[in-house]
């Protein structure tokens, strides 16, 4: 009677081992490996502005792919990376990046999201945003005499650029440029 509770144990243990392992062997996800011969950025297209920039592309592959994601930094190290969704239409994507820092180099790189569990990074690349004019605000004006006019000005914005110079460019015939007089 002990021998054949034994063996009815061990025949259910063995039964319930094996419907485990072909539970785990069915619900196992494989993994999709991916070389960077198969995937491959073929158009890119980059409007940069001061704060923002818009990237539109293509890409080539022929697998499927459920998503592509930008992720941005102004360092290397990737810290403080800012993560921008790109919309997907075929094999073209669009993205808009926001939110950026005026005349500051950028570091990015794409993520690509095939449905496994670890994402293709492709290298990292940079752009850089660009700088805006510099503005400046007249405050008040008043002539003095024939020969002499008194200007208030006021610097409002450096553009994000390094001002090396200020004074104020004249002429006598038109619209001053930097290639006339300067005080």
């Amino acid at each position: 009677m002990t021998v054949m509770k034994n063996k009815t144990i061990r025949t259910f243990c063995t039964a319930s081992f094996v419907v485990a392992m072909i539970a785990l062997v069915f619900s196992c996800k494989k993994a999709t490996q991916v070389s960077i011969e198969e995937f491959e950025i073929t158009q890119e297209i980059f409007t940069i502005r001061s704060t923002s920039a818009s990237i539109t592309g293509t890409y080539s592959y022929d697998g499927k792919i459920e998503g592509i994601v930008i992720y941005v930094a102004d360092n290397e190290l990737f810290s403080h990376a800012k993560a921008f969704e790109a919309v997907l239409d075929g094999k073209d994507y669009s993205v808009e990046i926001t939110d950026l820092k005026v005349a500051t180099t950028y570091h990015y790189y794409y993520s690509i999201d095939y449905g496994s569990s670890n994402p293709y990074k492709t290298e990292i690349r940079t752009f850089s945003t660009k700088s805006e004019s510099p503005t400046v605000s007249t405050l008040g004006e008043r002539s003095l005499s024939n020969i002499a006019y008194l200007i208030y000005c006021k610097a409002e914005s450096e553009g994000g650029q390094e001002v090396t110079e200020r004074g104020i460019c004249w002429n006598t015939y038109g619209n001053p440029t930097l290639e006339d007089e300067t005080l």
